[in-house]
């Protein structure tokens, strides 16, 4: 879901191709007539957002809720099969995840070098398909803040960066739990606070991120490429695009069957959602933004662009019915990881006949393993 490509063209080549094109077929004022579409969002799909948004903030404070004094650091140090991963090997491994995602966010916001991606949207889009959206890092040649911006804001990196900073928090919270002063203990408490937090909204989001790659983008790509355009293959070929595709919810799995097997909390289903809905807010937000290297008649002449064809505001009310089949999503992914997490840690053990947590440890190793073999040859997809 992350728009990375290389080899585009310079702005000027870009700009020149725009006035061919908008030349080509028609005057500036009647394309800008046919094609442009300010893209607001219909009033359905904001009443829905509202609607939502409202339920989901009620159910969160209407469920039960942790003492800000409770320390839940003990979660995560904690370690599932200690005599095969020590706590020590699952600390380095939460880190070197966090390595891993930091490093490529760094790459996308700094150095990535004339990134492309065009928009094709789905029959009945009143937007003008194949708009260029050029993606540099800061530090690239004519890179500037807000090109660097444009390269992590999509749904796909920001979910990455906050899984980054999970990942980041559950590898030094053991390490801080190991300090006995009250103001340790207090920051441990907050962060801890956190860490579950993150938990909970990039979980169900990390498998909604691969699921919609692996069956609704790649699907869309191949037939894009059918169609002569094929950069949306070439976007999710891309090393840092399937990092962000597959290790993110491969590394979800591994921390619930392998490493420390966070719970998540039954009445905390709202939280995934929640961050599901400002984000939807966010690219309605973006819809004008996206060609900032252009002059304003050319955005003008190519209306509003979104990077995800299901985000499209044009298409009636099917606009809203992806909305709802995408917050859907995110509450399947979070009672499925739910019902997960039961399986493997409650109803698991119990049917193996490991009553005893210590158990069987080599056979409980070897199911919570099979499980992420299984989920990663299910929804993960590497072309």
């Amino acid at each position: 879901m992350a728009p990375r490509q290389h080899d585009v063209p310079n702005e000027r080549s870009v700009s020149s191709s725009i006035d061919q094109q908008v030349d080509d077929s028609t005057p500036l004022s009647s394309a800008s007539k046919l094609h442009h579409n300010d893209g607001y969002p219909p009033w359905h799909a904001i009443a829905l957002i509202i609607g939502f948004v409202a339920i989901f903030v009620q159910q969160l404070l209407a469920s039960p809720s942790s003492s800000s004094n409770d320390n839940h650091s003990l979660l995560f140090s904690r370690a599932l099969f200690p005599n095969m991963l020590p706590l020590s090997v699952v600390v380095s491994i939460r880190l070197g995840f966090a390595l891993i995602i930091f490093c490529d966010i760094f790459r996308a916001l700094f150095l990535a070098v004339y990134l492309d991606h065009r928009s094709d949207y789905y029959p009945g889009s009143q937007l003008k398909a194949s708009a260029p959206i050029l993606y540099r890092g800061i530090l690239t040649k004519d890179g500037t803040i807000w090109s660097g911006f444009l390269c992590v804001a999509s749904f796909t990196e920001i979910t990455w960066m906050l899984e980054g900073v999970f990942f980041f928090l559950a590898g030094i919270l053991p390490l801080l739990s190991k300090h006995d002063s009250n103001s340790s203990s207090i920051v441990v408490t907050k962060l801890s606070s956190l860490a579950l937090m993150l938990w909970e909204i990039v979980t169900p989001c990390a498998f909604l991120v691969t699921l919609i790659v692996t069956f609704v983008l790649w699907p869309f790509a191949i037939e894009a490429k059918k169609q002569g355009n094929p950069g949306q293959i070439g976007l999710l070929n891309s090393p840092g695009p399937l990092l962000a595709h597959n290790l993110n919810v491969m590394a979800i799995t591994m921390e619930l069957s392998l490493l420390g097997g966070l719970p998540l909390r039954r009445d905390h289903f709202a939280m995934a959602p929640l961050y599901g809905c400002a984000y939807v807010l966010f690219s309605w937000s973006m819809r004008n933004s996206w060609l900032p290297q252009l002059s304003a008649t050319e955005r003008k002449s190519w209306g509003a662009q979104f990077i995800y064809p299901f985000m499209d505001t044009t298409l009636g009310w099917n606009t809203s019915f992806s909305l709802l089949a995408l917050l859907m999503v995110l509450l399947a992914s979070h009672w499925g990881v739910y019902g997960l997490h039961q399986l493997l840690h409650f109803y698991g053990p119990r049917l193996s006949g490991a009553i005893v947590e210590d158990d069987d440890d080599v056979r409980r190793f070897a199911a919570h393993c099979s499980v992420m073999f299984v989920i990663g040859v299910c929804i993960c997809r590497f072309r």
